[in-house]
């Protein structure tokens, strides 16, 4: 992702990744017309994901499959957002969802 030059990191010692714009978690209630709008047309209303305009961004899918195919291995419990709640519980399987 030349544009966004996207990383993630591990807090080892609280099993935790932490994520700027790799995924969002928006709570849809307490959003205004325009905020559910922009998570609907995102694919992000409802569910933890990765935007549509984060993955325009990707110019070579197959190295960024690569790059995220190592995450579960890393051994965390829960995920800290730059966009939205924190995923406090099955966050590996969350995190596989989402991409």
């Amino acid at each position: 992702m030349p544009r966004l030059n996207e990383f993630v990191f591990l807090h080892a010692a609280s099993r935790t990744l932490i994520v700027a714009d790799l995924v969002f978690n928006f709570d849809v209630n307490g959003q205004h017309l325009l905020g559910k709008l922009f998570l609907k047309l995102n694919g992000l209303y409802g569910r933890v994901g990765c935007s549509r305009i984060f993955r325009r961004f990707i110019k070579n899918r197959a190295a960024f499959r690569a790059s995220i195919a190592e995450l579960p291995q890393w051994g965390f419990d829960r995920i800290v957002l730059g966009h939205g709640r924190i995923v406090a519980a099955d966050a590996r399987h969350v995190l596989a969802q989402a991409l």
